[in-house]
């Protein structure tokens, strides 16, 4: 059973490293400039920033184009062909929205020691 379409594979993956990486350069910036260690703006900020991108990208490869329409010689029929980019038939400009949820969860209670 196919669970993607089109790009819709990367959705997590991208969106997991941009929200920790920028999550990893704010509590790096932010925290020691504010005199004081908290575990819990990073990680929140991070996923802000990480879910901002992830919604720009899924609306920049999910945007429509109007010059691929093809047309059927016998019938002389017009088909017009979409970008469908998926990830378990949601388009992947909406794993923002979770990936937001999951950082603030994350921002409100701390991040885990392991």
């Amino acid at each position: 059973m196919l669970f993607f379409s089109g790009w819709g594979f990367l959705i997590i993956p991208l969106c997991a490293l941009l929200s920790a990486i920028s999550g990893g350069v704010l509590s790096a910036v932010i925290e020691p400039a504010a005199g004081h260690y908290s575990n819990n703006v990073g990680p929140l900020l991070g996923g802000l920033i990480g879910a901002g991108l992830c919604w720009l990208w899924g609306k920049k490869i999910n945007k429509p184009r109007e010059d691929r329409v093809y047309v059927n010689k016998k019938t002389g029929e017009e088909t017009v062909v979409k970008n469908h980019h998926t990830l378990m038939f949601i388009p992947v400009q909406y794993y923002a929205i979770a990936v937001l949820g999951l950082f603030a969860v994350i921002g409100y209670n701390g991040v885990p020691d392991i």
